[in-house]
């Protein structure tokens, strides 16, 4: 009897010790082939983000001549060509043709209000310019906008705009930041720095926050008066 047990438990390890040397040849091509899609996951995530980078430049310098107008009153049936010519005349006393606005409109849908209600903010008005020169012309000038409720920036893809408000949320007050041809720059008493990555405020030694949290920003976040 005994012998039995000895050679059913002898039989039962032997059959075990099959069963895992199996099992693990079956298993090991899977760990390769495993290993093997992530490296391919790995390099195709780093390739969609490079491609994602080049996209958001190529758009970015598709706007190079467009601006962006915050607070300009809006009206019903209002010629947005028009305000802008007088906007240039009586407040950035720059001179600007009809013939340098390629299209000039307002960005959104335009808000129902009841009556009673209070009057929404004037949506903000897009310009495209003809050429880079023009558009200069506006940025140099929109200094002259101090103290009113007017103001002018680049036209900005989505993800450089959600960048700049990050930065601007990221950053102590001593730092100034605006964006130099859809480019964000930090500027401290120092030296300028050009952000490209939100990774970018750890790496220049930007990154400030009461509590040491870093800030996020709403994607709907307007940056118009920052």
């Amino acid at each position: 009897m005994d012998d039995y047990l000895k050679n059913s438990s002898v039989f039962k390890e032997t059959i075990a010790g099959a069963v895992v040397v199996a099992v693990e040849e079956t298993v090991k091509p899977l760990h390769t082939e495993i290993a093997s899609l992530k490296d391919e996951v790995t390099h195709l995530k780093a390739k969609l983000a490079n491609v994602e980078v080049k996209a958001n430049d190529n758009e970015q310098y598709s706007r190079r001549n467009n601006i962006r107008i915050f607070g300009l009153a809006e009206e019903i049936k209002e010629d947005c060509y028009d305000k802008v010519l007088k906007l240039c005349e009586n407040h950035l006393n720059i001179e600007v043709s009809r013939d340098e606005i390629d299209r000039a409109h307002r960005v959104g849908q335009l808000k129902q209000v009841s009556s009673g209600q209070p009057k929404p903010a004037p949506r903000a008005m897009i310009v495209k310019l003809i050429c880079y020169t023009t558009k200069m012309k506006f940025m140099k000038a929109r200094r002259n906008l101090r103290g009113r409720q007017i103001y002018i920036n680049e036209d900005l893809t989505k993800s450089n705009h959600q960048l700049l408000l990050y930065t601007k949320a990221n950053c102590s007050s001593d730092v100034k930041i605006y964006s130099v041809d859809g480019t964000v720059v930090a500027r401290t008493d120092r030296r300028v720095y050009r952000i490209k990555h939100k990774e970018d405020l750890v790496k220049y030694g930007l990154l400030y926050s009461k509590d040491s949290k870093v800030i996020e920003v709403n994607e709907d976040a307007d940056s118009s008066k920052r």
